[in-house]
């Protein structure tokens, strides 16, 4: 079936060094077999897999805003989005002959985003950018039933450059993340440092990420 598709964008300059954009996309996305197969797939003896073969292609709709503003030596960015979603494919369960059945229905998908970032350039040789988020979405199904959820992430990034070298620290925040698989993360903290050297067409770099984190924790 085809879907109309369209993407525009308006910009404008309010005044030096500002920038101004209002976005507005619409799109669609044909489901994958997985989703459309009727065939059963066994996972193991008590649970099966089986799609939707009546199921609709995905339509998507989503308008965005951006701010710039460059003002001497700092930078400001602020964005802010909103997605709709139509026929997502969401995972739901039931118990048919004795087995767990794990299939595939459309839902309705909101999201909604914000994200403001900060860069400070005090001189040539230093640089450091603060960005801090908030994302709210809603999926709201016929089978696979309604949930919410809201996170936010913080993060700061430092470069410094001396000569032939650049020195590099992160460090980010998150609280829970939206997997593919509808299952929610609990996401540690990430940070790393790195160094580098670099002349002419030679490049050294070194760094590490994470070196005292515990994996990502899985919940519903």
């Amino acid at each position: 079936m085809n879907s109309p598709r369209l993407q525009t964008r308006i910009t404008h300059q309010p005044g030096q060094g500002q920038f101004l954009m209002f976005g507005v996309f619409i799109g669609n996305s044909a489901q994958q077999m997985a989703y459309l197969s009727g065939t059963e797939q066994a996972v193991d003896f008590l649970h099966v897999k089986r799609g939707d073969p009546g199921m609709k292609d995905s339509k998507l709709y989503m308008t965005n805003a951006v701010y710039a503003l460059n003002y001497k030596r700092i930078s400001l960015q602020a964005v802010g989005v909103y997605l709709f979603a139509d026929h997502v494919p969401t995972p739901y369960y039931f118990i048919e002959n004795n087995k767990l059945i794990e299939s595939y229905a459309g839902a309705k998908y909101h999201q909604i985003q914000g994200r403001i970032s900060l860069t400070w350039r005090p001189n040539n040789k230093f640089s450091i950018n603060t960005t801090g988020e908030y994302m709210d979405f809603h999926f709201n199904g016929k089978l696979s039933g309604k949930f919410s959820k809201s996170y936010w992430l913080a993060s700061a990034n430092a470069s410094y450059f001396l000569k032939d070298f650049a020195f590099n620290a992160y460090f980010k925040k998150y609280t829970t993340v939206l997997n593919s698989d509808m299952s929610f993360i609990k996401m540690p903290v990430s940070y790393g440092l790195s160094a580098s050297w670099s002349r002419n067409s030679w490049r050294i770099e070194a760094g590490t990420d994470n070196p005292f984190t515990n994996c990502a924790k899985y919940s519903n």
